[in-house]
Protein backbone atom coordinates (compact mmCIF):
# COMPACT_ATOMS: atom_id res chain seq x y z
CA UNK A 1 0.00 0.00 0.00
CA UNK A 2 2.75 2.59 0.87
CA UNK A 3 4.66 1.47 -2.29
CA UNK A 4 1.63 2.57 -4.28
CA UNK A 5 0.86 5.39 -2.40
CA UNK A 6 4.67 6.68 -2.82
CA UNK A 7 4.74 5.84 -6.56
CA UNK A 8 1.19 8.11 -6.99
CA UNK A 9 3.19 10.67 -5.23
CA UNK A 10 5.72 10.82 -7.83
CA UNK A 11 3.32 10.85 -10.39
CA UNK A 12 2.47 7.24 -11.89
CA UNK A 13 -0.92 6.87 -12.94
CA UNK A 14 -3.41 4.17 -11.64
CA UNK A 15 -3.14 2.18 -15.31
CA UNK A 16 0.61 2.35 -14.66
CA UNK A 17 0.75 0.98 -11.50
CA UNK A 18 -1.46 -1.54 -12.05
CA UNK A 19 0.60 -2.57 -15.35
CA UNK A 20 3.50 -2.58 -13.57
CA UNK A 21 2.27 -4.78 -10.28
CA UNK A 22 0.50 -6.93 -12.91
CA UNK A 23 3.63 -7.82 -14.80
CA UNK A 24 5.88 -8.73 -11.53
CA UNK A 25 3.44 -11.42 -10.49
CA UNK A 26 3.24 -12.96 -13.88
CA UNK A 27 6.77 -13.33 -14.04
CA UNK A 28 7.03 -15.18 -10.75
CA UNK A 29 3.51 -17.22 -11.88
CA UNK A 30 5.42 -18.44 -14.83
CA UNK A 31 8.50 -19.51 -13.02
CA UNK A 32 6.32 -21.56 -10.71
CA UNK A 33 4.66 -23.17 -13.44
CA UNK A 34 7.91 -23.72 -15.05
CA UNK A 35 9.07 -25.62 -12.05
CA UNK A 36 5.59 -27.58 -10.88
CA UNK A 37 4.60 -28.91 -14.17
CA UNK A 38 7.85 -30.84 -14.59
CA UNK A 39 7.06 -32.28 -11.03
CA UNK A 40 3.63 -32.93 -11.76
CA UNK A 41 3.80 -34.45 -15.01
CA UNK A 42 6.21 -36.70 -13.25
CA UNK A 43 4.11 -38.00 -10.36
CA UNK A 44 0.93 -38.06 -12.25
CA UNK A 45 2.01 -40.19 -15.05
CA UNK A 46 3.72 -42.33 -12.03
CA UNK A 47 0.07 -42.80 -10.48
CA UNK A 48 -1.39 -43.61 -13.96
CA UNK A 49 1.23 -46.25 -14.77
CA UNK A 50 -0.19 -47.92 -11.16
CA UNK A 51 -3.49 -48.31 -13.31
CA UNK A 52 -4.32 -51.62 -15.41
CA UNK A 53 -5.35 -49.11 -17.93
CA UNK A 54 -3.08 -46.73 -19.79
CA UNK A 55 -3.30 -43.20 -20.06
CA UNK A 56 -1.36 -40.50 -21.21
CA UNK A 57 -1.84 -37.20 -19.40
CA UNK A 58 -1.87 -34.20 -22.59
CA UNK A 59 -0.05 -30.86 -22.32
CA UNK A 60 -3.64 -29.10 -22.70
CA UNK A 61 -4.22 -29.94 -19.15
CA UNK A 62 -0.54 -27.95 -17.88
CA UNK A 63 -1.55 -25.41 -20.38
CA UNK A 64 -5.24 -25.08 -19.16
CA UNK A 65 -4.09 -24.77 -15.55
CA UNK A 66 -1.17 -22.23 -16.15
CA UNK A 67 -4.09 -20.10 -18.25
CA UNK A 68 -6.33 -20.17 -14.83
CA UNK A 69 -3.36 -18.98 -12.95
CA UNK A 70 -2.58 -16.37 -14.94
CA UNK A 71 -6.33 -15.49 -15.16
CA UNK A 72 -6.98 -15.72 -11.36
CA UNK A 73 -3.53 -13.89 -10.52
CA UNK A 74 -4.40 -11.31 -12.91
CA UNK A 75 -7.77 -10.55 -11.85
CA UNK A 76 -6.95 -10.20 -8.05
CA UNK A 77 -3.77 -8.76 -8.25
CA UNK A 78 -5.40 -5.94 -10.64
CA UNK A 79 -8.32 -5.15 -8.69
CA UNK A 80 -6.33 -5.32 -5.20
CA UNK A 81 -3.51 -2.88 -7.24
CA UNK A 82 -6.49 -0.58 -7.92
CA UNK A 83 -8.50 -0.53 -5.15
CA UNK A 84 -5.01 0.46 -3.58
CA UNK A 85 -4.36 3.31 -6.30
CA UNK A 86 -7.65 5.20 -6.49
CA UNK A 87 -6.92 5.97 -2.73
CA UNK A 88 -5.47 9.25 -1.48
CA UNK A 89 -1.49 8.51 -1.31
CA UNK A 90 -1.74 10.95 1.94
CA UNK A 91 -3.66 8.25 3.62
CA UNK A 92 -2.08 5.34 2.57
CA UNK A 93 1.60 6.70 3.21
CA UNK A 94 0.42 7.98 6.46
CA UNK A 95 -0.36 4.95 8.01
Amino acid sequence: MREIGIRKVLGAGTATIVRHLTSDFAKLILIANLVAWPISWWVIDDWLNSFVYRMEIGVSAFLMTGVLAFVTAGVMIGYHTYKAASREPVDTIRR
